[in-house]
Parts: structure tokens; sequence; C-alpha cells
């Protein structure tokens, strides 16, 4: 029996790596090392290039992220934690408008309510459902007026 030739090739297993001969004996065996995990790759070996170990636990940004219903912090990956519904405070007024704030700073404005100030002449003092009510009032009348235009032309060819 000869020398051992060991392969060029890395064998590996979960924690460790090495070079093999046909025969079975293996050279340079030692246990994975080098690369750094993350929440959702695991470490590379630097030596064999194997993923080894486990994943490193998810890192939340301090930094509050919401919609229109809740907030929560969010890892880099993607993950949420600290989800919740918004939770309000009181009804304040800020810039002419009152508006509730939640822990995360999401705010709702109270869109039924505008303040006017005492000798500030600007505004007319409907709020923003009332213009809207307005407005789509004076269309419904004017596609009424059209449609009976059109009636009474269409009867009038006949």
């Amino acid at each position: 029996m000869g020398p051992h030739t060991y392969s060029d090739e890395w064998k590996s297993d979960a924690d460790r790596h090495w070079r093999e001969c046909g025969c079975g004996a293996k050279s340079e065996e030692a246990e994975h090392s080098g690369g750094t995990a993350t929440c959702t790759e695991k470490a590379v070996c630097s030596v064999c290039g194997s993923e080894y170990g486990e994943l490193s636990p998810h890192t939340y940004s301090d930094e509050w992220k919401s919609d229109a219903d809740r907030h929560w912090c969010e890892c880099a990956c993607g993950a949420k934690s600290e989800e919740s519904e918004h939770t309000f405070g009181e009804w304040t007024e800020r810039d002419g408008n009152r508006e509730k704030s939640c822990v995360c700073g999401y705010t709702v404005i109270d869109p039924e309510h505008t303040v006017i100030e005492p000798g500030n002449d600007e505004g007319n003092g409907l709020s923003p459902v009332a213009i809207a009510a307005i407005v789509i009032g004076g269309i419904a009348v004017l596609g009424g007026a059209g449609a009976a235009a059109y009636r009474f032309a269409s009867k009038k060819k006949k």
C-alpha cells in the first residue's frame, strides 16, 4: 500500500470539513470557521465554502413603520416586531386642524372639524366633507338635466 492521495475537493458535514483519500482517510480536518450569519443566511466557511451554524436573530430597527391601521418595527429582511393596532391619544388642535397621534407618530386629522381663528377670514367655514357633498350634488343635478334634455330631443325627432 502506497501513501495516501487526498482529493483537492473539500468534504464537509454540519460542523467540520476535510480532504479525503480514496481509502477514506481524512486530512486537514477542522471545524468550519469564518463568515457571518444573518437572520436569512447561515455563515459560510471561509475554508471550504459550506454553510454552517445557525441563523442569527432578527435585528429590528428602532424606527416605527406604519400603515393606516397598524404599526411595527422592522428587520432588514422584512420581519416585523411589536406589530399592533394604532393607539391614539386625545384630540389636539394644531395648525387649524383637530388631530390625534399614535405612539408611533402616525397622525389622523378630523375631517369634520376645521378651526377658524378669530379675526382670520381665510376659509369659508365648511368642512371638506361638506364641500365634497356640494360638489357631488351639483354633478348629480347637472347630470339629471343633461339626461332630461337628451330625452326631450329624442322624442322631438320622432
